[in-house]
């Protein structure tokens, strides 16, 4: 800058400071850019690395409960969802309205990982399926109008009771050593059974505990009793899983074993259950 005005020459500095800043800015752009792209990237990576199982779901309240659009919400699905976050994994649902053996050959053939269903563990199925630890216990119960005093089974001489058909509820009652001197209507919905019992059409309905406690919830204004035989055999609530597929099964174990620890599971209880 020798021989030129002073005031040239501070011109000058300056344009050349402004385009150095200029070019630093840019390069600062160019690798916050590359960043961001490879945190997208690694985002990207990261979801499509997830493990997916597909879940047959069948609508049973509360455990399974279907909208108008399809999607399931409902006890067992919030476990499972639970679970999914726990153990890193995802769950597909997808809620099927058919019969119980087509429910199992779901599993079975390999065409869905697990089954979400309320499901009792039995021999037989013990025999087919992968069995989860149980997630909780239950057992029958029955449920009555605020008038009516049904305690236990023995108190349903003389009295109507509602089951649902060839089930397990039906079987017990039916074996009763004074089965004669009960009423039994078989009912093809626990929500059927709940709304003779609130019409007065039987005196009892007969089912598992939680699905009852659940409707009792829901009709509290009518203040219906659920009262557990003290002689009833308890039950366990499990998820089936495709045979040999012991790694799903330690996932929803160790998941299941994880929502225990941490209390999760007994927040789902008591939003679906209450207290």
């Amino acid at each position: 800058f020798v021989g030129l005005d002073s005031k040239v020459v501070a011109m000058r500095k300056y344009i050349l400071s402004i385009m150095c800043l200029a070019f630093l800015s840019a390069c600062g752009h160019g690798e916050a850019k590359q960043q961001n792209t490879a945190s997208a990237e690694s985002v990207q990576q990261t979801t499509q690395n997830v493990v997916k199982y597909k879940v047959t779901s069948y609508p049973y309240t509360p455990f399974v409960i279907r909208d108008n659009k399809g999607d399931v919400s409902g006890f067992e699905t919030d476990i499972l969802l639970a679970i999914a976050k726990h153990q890193h994994i995802q769950f597909e649902f997808t809620p099927m309205l058919v019969k119980w053996d087509i429910l199992f050959d779901s599993i079975e053939s390999k065409q869905a990982d697990l089954l979400s269903a309320g499901m009792y563990p039995n021999p037989e199925r013990r025999e087919r399926f992968e069995v989860s630890e149980p997630y909780m216990y239950t057992q029958f119960a029955l449920m009555s109008a605020a008038k009516i005093k049904v305690h236990g089974l023995a108190d349903l001489k003389g009295k109507s009771v509602a089951v649902m058909g060839n089930s397990m509820a039906e079987k017990e009652i039916r074996a009763l050593p004074y089965a004669n001197e009960i009423k039994v209507k078989t009912i093809k919905s626990v929500y059927e059974g709940v709304k003779a019992v609130v019409s007065g059409e039987v005196d009892a309905l007969y089912g598992d505990q939680v699905v009852l406690t659940y409707y009792a919830n829901q009709f509290k204004d009518k203040k219906l009793n659920v009262n557990a035989d003290p002689h009833a055999q308890q039950h366990q609530f499990v998820f089936l899983m495709t045979k040999g597929n012991t790694e799903l099964l330690t996932k929803v174990n160790m998941g299941l074993a994880g929502i225990q620890a941490d209390g999760t599971l007994d927040k789902i209880k008591k939003k679906w259950l209450g207290q």
